[in-house]
């Protein structure tokens, strides 16, 4: 468990910035959107300690995009919009694993999770997100969900989309019978 308390001396107790200087890291961050930018410099505020100091650096999309495709950074923050099912296959082994972890456990978990049915879904996936929580390959800073629940039948021309749950608000017809 992440503690803002406890982490200067967990950096140390893992051997980093053990001499005089601190550990120099970058957080690499994407430039066209001042919300991320503003979240990575107060997470690199938050993570800097004696023992580690972490920079942002801000770069135009398509040169995140090619340093995160070519491994050419230290940390990044990104989004990722997950499926609806919650599939972590592109996060954890597929073209989104851009810090190129590897874990044969982990991957075995995940095949287990995504094949198991029924009430052997529910025990599949609590040891995947068990493994996960241990090894963390990632550290997800937040989660969103967008989503439109509804009786089926009571809206009509409902068409949300992936970055808006309410699209073409105005062309919905409500049923009220």
């Amino acid at each position: 468990v992440y503690s803002p308390d406890s982490f200067p001396s967990a950096v140390t107790a893992a051997g980093f910035g053990s001499g005089s200087e601190p550990v120099s890291v970058t957080l690499l961050v994407n430039s066209e959107n001042t919300h991320k930018q503003s979240a990575a410099a107060k997470i690199a505020a938050a993570l800097s300690t004696s023992a580690l100091r972490v920079t942002v650096e801000a770069v135009p999309w398509s040169d995140f995009v090619s340093r995160l495709k070519s491994g050419r950074f230290d940390l990044y923050y990104g989004e990722y919009k997950m499926t609806a099912d919650w599939d972590l296959t592109e996060l954890l082994t597929g073209s989104c694993n851009y810090g190129r972890y590897t874990s044969a456990d982990l991957t075995a978990l995940l095949a287990a999770e995504r094949t198991a049915q029924g009430s052997a879904h529910d025990t599949a996936a609590a040891k995947l997100y068990a493994a996960f929580q241990a090894q963390m390959p990632f550290a997800p800073i937040c989660f969103e969900r967008s989503s439109v629940l509804t009786v089926s039948g009571v809206i009509q021309g409902l068409t949300p989309s992936l970055t808006d749950p309410f699209y073409n608000l105005t062309d919905w017809k409500i049923r009220f019978d």
